[in-house]
């Protein structure tokens, strides 16, 4: 079993801030017993300037300690108790709220690298409802709104391969976008066109194509301000024209992926020389690895001696200019990353990946793990068979294929499930895990800061956890957008004769 990292001497470097707010506070009569809501009356809305999270356990790249936090609603961010107590002093009609956790977790909100859709809804129909821009912003907000109960905040929107003037459609609408009503866009993830027609996975085939005059053919296919906007592309780098495009993707800082790619190691190598820095859903859709040849799964144990012309070529990738709220720059200096090993999405719903795999994966390149969902439009909806793009979904309890065949047509798995399933198959903490959702993504996307961490200016995107990882509230640029009510437990039930086990939703985790 494995146990919350809890250091029991842990005390806040601020300690004398927090204690002269609560004095302060006392003294203005805001902290009065009346003003510490509990779970259950803590209203969706609120006037107060300032939330207070006392008696949590703060969460964060993955360590856990005791602590409190405190967010400025009106900016939406995570501030030091010094500020707010500079807040205060300015204004002492300022309302403030005081939340006691009683011992739940502060997490990071979730982030989901690969989302394709979800609740009905789909990111690549052009055509959705009555085809309009109206009907199609209607339903990402309904996405956006709903995905919020499966602790994400933030999402890469994902369009699998489809054809230009779908990208010109619909792209324009999923730019990165801060909200405070739900989940946001951290900006598209474009999965193809350029991918191998060899691992198409569930990818209609003549949409996938080659880059005959590179760099130009992505502006022309996905549209040139488009693809500025663009966060993550997942491509075949051995398809013609792709590789030579990949330094050129970097320094426009967008995280390259390699995915559906029949790639082996040295060409692996050779794509992360370039600038690439992520492998799209690891096992799936590229070549398997073996012990002679690796393949793509192979760059999980590079060693940097493989890796070192990367260094010598553009960075892995330039981060996007910092976004500034409210007076604060959240955007942490630009790291120099040691180990050259790309990042790696998984789907870690016991369908997509064997848990034994899973396992491999994760202790091969653990600060490498990026969680995804790969959740397709009937996540969330009952069984049976859905419309999708020009073909259509079997949807069977949590196993999705292309209908008519026993091709994967990506997962309907919640990235909450996804965590605790992490802690039971790879055995690790709780803590750990949360860092595949938290800290690896944002660091992949060039993100932390603003997001993925309970650091000082960066949002107060926050998700509320009992000690066993499921999700009670979340919190969206300071404003509570979620909580829970009582529901059944979803299980996952893998064919009689898959071979795979059906996976334990959540593990006891020793309290605190």
């Amino acid at each position: 079993m494995a146990d919350l990292r809890i250091d029991p001497d842990y005390s806040s470097p601020e300690a004398s801030d927090n204690e002269g707010v609560s004095d302060l506070l006392q003294h203005s009569g805001l902290s009065s017993p009346s003003s510490v809501i509990s779970e259950a009356a803590f209203s969706h809305s609120t006037d107060a300037r300032l939330v207070h999270f006392v008696n949590a356990v703060l969460v964060d790249n993955g360590t856990a300690v005791p602590g409190e936090l405190w967010v400025d609603v009106e900016s939406g961010l995570i501030v030091s108790p010094a500020t707010a107590r500079d807040i205060i002093n300015k204004d002492t009609s300022v309302e403030v709220q005081t939340v006691d956790l009683e011992g739940d977790l502060i997490s990071p909100g979730f982030i989901d690298a690969q989302l394709n859709g979800a609740f009905g809804f789909d990111f690549s129909d052009d055509k959705y409802g009555d085809g309009s821009h109206e009907a199609f912003e209607a339903g990402l907000a309904d996405v956006s709104r709903r995905l919020v109960k499966t602790g994400v905040t933030s999402y890469c929107p994902t369009l699998p391969s489809t054809f230009k003037h779908v990208y010109h459609k619909v792209l324009p609408h999923l730019r990165p976008k801060r909200t405070a009503e739900g989940a946001e866009s951290l900006g598209v993830h474009l999965e193809g066109p350029f991918l191998s027609p060899q691992k198409p996975g569930c990818h209609p085939p003549d949409a996938i194509m080659c880059a005959p005059d590179g760099i130009e053919t992505f502006k022309d296919v996905y549209g040139e301000e488009n693809l500025k906007d663009a966060t993550i592309i997942t491509l075949a780098a051995e398809q013609d024209g792709v590789m030579d495009t990949i330094p050129d993707l970097a320094k426009m800082g967008i995280t390259v992926s390699l995915g559906h790619s029949v790639l082996n190691y040295t060409g692996g190598c050779t794509a992360v020389q370039k600038g690439a820095s992520m492998v799209t859903h690891v096992y799936n859709a590229m070549r398997q690895p073996h012990h002679r040849e690796s393949g793509l799964f192979g760059l999980l144990g590079a060693q940097n001696r493989d890796l070192d012309a990367a260094q010598n070529e553009v960075p892995r990738r330039r981060p996007k200019a910092p976004l500034v709220y409210g007076g604060y720059s959240a955007e942490p200096p630009v790291e120099v990353k040691k180990d050259l090993r790309p990042f790696y999405g998984i789907i870690v719903d016991g369908i997509h990946v064997h848990p034994s795999c899973v396992r491999i994966a994760y202790h091969s390149h653990p600060e490498g793990c990026v969680l995804v969902t790969d959740a397709m439009s009937p996540m969330g909806l009952p069984s049976g068979v859905y419309a999708w793009s020009t073909q259509t979904i079997r949807k069977e309890g949590l196993k999705l294929f292309l209908n008519g065949t026993d091709t994967i047509a990506g997962s309907a798995v919640e990235m909450d499930i996804s965590v605790r399933n992490l802690v039971e198959w790879a055995d690790i903490s709780l803590p750990e895990a949360l860092k595949t959702v938290t800290t690896h993504p944002a660091r992949a996307i060039g993100v932390l800061g603003r997001k993925g961490s309970l650091n000082v200016g960066g949002d107060a995107d926050l998700t509320i956890l009992s000690p066993v990882g499921e999700v009670k509230r979340v919190y969206k640029l300071g404003r509570k957008v979620y909580q829970a009510t009582a529901r059944p437990p979803v299980m996952i039930a893998p064919s009689q004769d898959s071979g795979m086990p059906s996976p334990r939703i959540s593990k006891p985790m020793t309290s605190f």
